[in-house]
């Protein structure tokens, strides 16, 4: 017969087994925070780097005295940005093709007046110049290094 007063030894084994996997899980959620914490701050460590590296790059454009420098050194970092070393560069314009038969399209017939003028610049020129710019200022790291 067993006793009635006596504990029931499996419910506390089963009650310990509970706490025991609860406590290990928190431990890993722990660890996991920690290790995500750890992961941002050296993701913003290394982008803080990068925004000074690009913050020098636009201060010494600044000190520049010939528009030709200016322009030069505004490619270069332009350049070294959509053309990293350790990465593939970003798809952000229109295919050299494609420019090449806008062009073909463009000169198809002469140009006879000021109007055709405007209108090649417009569309030949002015409209991809702004779809780059455009691209390269929704890009916050590049726009803020040219403020």
């Amino acid at each position: 017969m067993a006793n009635p007063s006596a504990p029931d030894y499996k419910a506390l084994l089963d009650e310990a087994l509970k706490q025991l996997r609860r406590a290990e899980e928190e431990r890993q959620y722990e660890a996991a925070l920690r290790t995500q914490a750890e992961e941002q701050q050296q993701r913003a460590e290394e982008e803080r780097q990068h925004e000074a590296a690009l913050r020098t790059q636009a201060e010494e454009l600044t000190r520049n005295t010939t528009f030709d420098e200016y322009q030069a050194d505004v490619y270069n970092i332009v350049r070294r940005y959509l053309q990293p070393a350790s990465a593939s560069a970003p798809r952000l314009f229109s295919s050299l093709i494609a420019l090449e038969d806008l062009g073909r399209s463009l000169c198809q017939r002469p140009i006879s007046s000021e109007k055709d003028l405007e209108g090649v610049e417009r569309y030949g020129k002015d409209r991809h110049v702004h779809d780059i710019v455009s691209e390269l200022c929704k890009i916050p790291r590049l726009a803020r290094s040219f403020d």
